[in-house]
């Protein structure tokens, strides 16, 4: 996990979310692990797109008309 900080990387974690928020992060033991799963973290002002191009990819996420992360 990368939390943005400039700390490195750390894992595995176990990351739960609930309505759309983090809730919890917590140290992950990958061998006991039942199931997995991958989130991501869309962050929209970053790169080379201005805010039209923003605009409109967010529209076509809402729209379920790209797969993307939510």
């Amino acid at each position: 996990m990368i939390d943005g900080t400039g700390a490195p990387g750390r894992g595995p974690v176990e990351i739960v979310i609930r309505r759309n928020m983090i809730q919890q992060v917590m140290s992950a033991d990958p061998i006991s692990r039942t199931n997995n799963g991958v989130a991501t973290i869309r962050a929209f002002g970053v790169g080379n797109k201005n805010i039209d191009e923003q605009v409109a990819e967010r529209q076509a996420i809402a729209e379920n008309k790209i797969v993307a992360p939510r």
